[in-house]
C-alpha cells in the first residue's frame, strides 16, 4: 500500500507530486525483474492493484498491489521478500510517499516423497515411459498440504500449449492413459514390506512384521508393540490401539519415562538439524511449526526449556490436533501443573500420536 497526496492533475508540477500510483508502476517495474535474482523456476506476479481515486485528472493518492512470490526453496522466498520490501521502501522514499507492506500468507517450499518418486521412476521405465521429466510445481496443489501428513508425489499430464484453469485446456487421450496406466503400476507393486499394512495382515503375520508396521508407532520404543502382539486377534484398529495403550499404562514407571523422552522438543535442536523421524516431522509440519517467525521459535525455545527444568523430560503433545497458537498457549498452563499430573498428560498425548499413526498405518480390510 502506497500513500501519497491527491493533487490537481493541471496545477501540479511534476517534481510537486507525490503519485502513489507512478510509484507502484515503479515497484511493478521492478517485481518482473525480481525473479531474475532469486534462482531457477522463481516467480513473482502483481495480480491485482486499486487506486484512489481512481479519477482522471487528480493525481492518485493511494495505490494497493498484491505481489505473488514463489520459488523452490525457501531461502529464495525469504530473500525474494527482503528485497520486495527493500524495492517498495526505496521508490517510497525517492517519491516521498507513506507505504506499507503486509504478509498475507507465508507457506513454505513443499518437498515431495523420494521414496514414492523412485517407485513412480522405476514403473514407468517397466512401461516404456522412462525417463519422465521432473519439474517444480509453482501451483498450490493439494499435495502441498498433505505432503506433510502422508508421502506424496504428483503425476502431470501435457496439456496443450501449457494452458490450464482455463475453457481452452486440452489433454490428450493418449497422454491421460498413459498417467493412468503408470498410477496403477506404482500402485500394483507396492511390494509386502512397505511400512503399511492391513489388519488382517498383522493379525496373521509373525513379529518381525508386525514391528516393522507397529513399531515406529510409538517414538523410538518399538517395545510398545512387541508386547501389544500378545494380544492378536484385533477386532478393530481401535482395538490394536487399546492394546497399545494397555501395554503402555503396564509399563514399569522408569520404562514410561523413557518412552516420554524419546519424544523431541517441539521446533527443538534435532528439527533445526533435520534428524526428526519422519513421522515427527510431518507432525510438526501438520501444526505449522515449520513455518514460524524469530519471534516464535524464541517463544518456543524459552518454553522448552523452562519445561525441562521443571519436569526432566520434553513437552509432548499430539502436534496434528492442535495449531501452532495452540500450543504455544498450552506450555504456560502445563507447566503450573504437578510432576505427575504431566507424566500422566504426556503419556495421553502419546496414546493420541500413536493412534494417528496407527490410522495411517493400518487399514481395517
Amino acid at each position: 500500500s502506497l500513500r501519497g497526496v491527491a493533487n490537481h492533475a493541471g496545477s501540479t508540477g511534476m517534481n510537486d507530486r507525490h503519485d502513489a500510483l507512478a510509484g507502484a508502476a515503479e515497484v511493478i517495474a521492478a517485481v518482473e525483474c525480481l525473479p531474475d535474482l532469486l534462482g531457477d523456476h522463481a516467480v513473482a506476479t502483481v495480480g491485482r492493484i486499486a487506486v484512489e481515486p481512481n479519477a482522471v485528472n487528480v493525481i492518485p493518492a493511494r495505490a494497493e498491489f498484491t505481489i505473488d512470490l514463489r520459488a523452490p526453496d525457501d531461502h529464495a522466498l525469504e530473500l525474494g521478500d527482503e528485497r520486495l520490501r527493500a524495492l517498495v521502501a526505496a521508490a517510497a522514499l525517492r517519491r516521498g510517499l507513506e507505504y506499507e507492506v503486509t504478509r498475507t500468507e507465508s507457506l513454505p517450499a513443499v518437498r515431495l516423497d523420494e521414496r514414492v518418486a523412485d517407485r513412480v521412476r522405476a514403473a514407468a521405465g517397466a512401461l516404456g515411459l522412462s525417463p519422465l521429466p521432473e519439474a517444480v510445481s509453482g501451483a498450490l496443489h493439494d499435495a502441498a498440504i498433505l505432503a506433510p501428513l502422508v508421502p506424496t508425489v504428483m503425476l502431470f499430464v501435457a496439456s496443450r500449449d501449457g494452458i490450464s484453469h482455463n475453457p481452452a485446456e486440452f489433454s490428450r487421450i493418449d497422454d491421460i492413459a498413459a498417467a493412468t496406466r503408470l498410477l496403477a503400476a506404482v500402485v500394483a507393486n507396492v511390494p509386502a514390506c512397505h511400512l503399511f499394512g492391513t489388519l488382517a495382515e498383522l493379525n496373521a503375520c509373525g513379529l518381525p512384521r508386525f514391528l516393522e508396521v507397529c513399531g515406529p508407532l510409538y517414538e523410538h520404543s518399538p517395545w510398545v508393540a512387541e508386547r501389544a502382539f500378545a494380544c492378536r486377534p484385533f477386532a478393530s484398529r481401535e482395538a490394536l490401539h487399546a492394546a497399545l495403550v494397555a501395554a503402555v499404562a503396564a509399563a514399569t514407571p522408569d520404562e514410561q519415562l523413557t518412552l516420554i523422552r524419546a519424544h523431541p522438543d517441539l521446533v527443538g535442536r534435532l528439527a533445526h538439524a533435520g534428524r526428526l523421524t519422519a513421522a515427527s516431522t510431518h507432525e510438526q509440519a501438520a501444526a505449522g511449526l515449520d513455518a514460524l517467525t524469530a519471534d516464535e521459535i524464541a517463544a518456543f525455545e524459552r518454553f522448552n526449556r523452562a519445561y525441562h527444568d521443571r519436569f526432566g523430560f520434553p513437552f509432548v503433545i499430539c502436534a496434528r490436533e492442535n495449531r501452532k497458537e495452540a500450543i504455544l498457549a498450552a506450555f504456560p498452563v502445563r507447566l503450573g501443573h504437578t510432576i505427575d499430573e504431566e507424566r500422566e498428560t504426556a503419556l495421553a498425548e502419546i496414546g493420541k500420536i500413536g493412534r494417528l499413526r496407527l490410522l495411517d498405518a493400518v487399514t481395517e480390510a
